[in-house]
């Protein structure tokens, strides 16, 4: 019961329209939040048990999303849940971050994929377990991002494990300097074309004149 009286929170307040286009827990520029991008986003600090456990994760695009210079945070030990799209997701020049524990606890409702890296995020390290596979990949590096064109480099997913001991589908597209660990399979053919994709909208943008946007 206790789980359920922040959603019971969001409907007395209106917020039934809650959909995946929102992130749970977020970390922008240091400023953290709870519902980011909803009508209902509050205020919040880091959890004392470094819990983002919320009930019905699969209404969130992300269940933790670090972005727009946030300051480095080092958190031992995390649980994080599964969102639509991600249960971590880093974007948008988030450097020198290290976080441990356990991500996609609801593996049943599994989302795109576990960890999102991209918009010149770097020296990032995240270990622990992964609880699932995602219905695209489990790992995407150095996707597109709109605020950011970067590189994302020196991240460390060596000690990022599949807790079943299957094998960590990774695919890698605008990154460098990746390390990872026996588990890790690298999707060449998917990860060929994130690259062409990314370099592809990354030409398009030059014709239009566009550039990334302030967050």
């Amino acid at each position: 019961m206790k789980r359920l009286l922040p959603l019971l929170a969001l409907l007395l307040a209106g917020c039934s329209g809650i959909t995946t286009q929102f992130n749970y827990f977020s970390d922008s520029r240091g400023s953290l939040a709870l519902y980011s991008g909803s009508p209902c986003q509050t205020a919040a600090s880091w959890p004392a048990n470094a819990q983002f456990l919320p009930p019905s994760p699969q209404i969130y695009s992300d269940i933790l999303k670090i972005g727009d210079m946030a300051p480095p945070v080092a958190l031992p030990h995390v649980w994080c849940a599964w969102g639509y799209e991600d249960s971590l997701n880093f974007n948008n020049v988030v450097l020198s971050w290290v976080l441990d524990g356990d991500f996609g606890l609801n593996a049943a409702s599994p989302g795109l994929r576990l960890l999102t890296i991209k918009g010149g995020s770097s020296y990032i390290t995240v270990s622990g377990s992964l609880h699932g596979h995602g219905t695209s990949e489990d790992i995407k590096l150095g996707d597109w991002s709109d605020q950011n064109f970067s590189y994302s480099t020196h991240l460390d997913l060596s000690h990022l494990y599949e807790i079943d001991g299957s094998r960590v589908e990774v695919v890698i597209g605008h990154a460098r300097h990746v390390v990872l660990g026996p588990q890790d399979h690298v999707q060449l053919w998917n990860s060929f074309w994130l690259d062409t994709y990314w370099w592809g909208k990354r030409l398009l943008w030059y014709i239009e004149g566009k550039g990334p946007q302030p967050p």
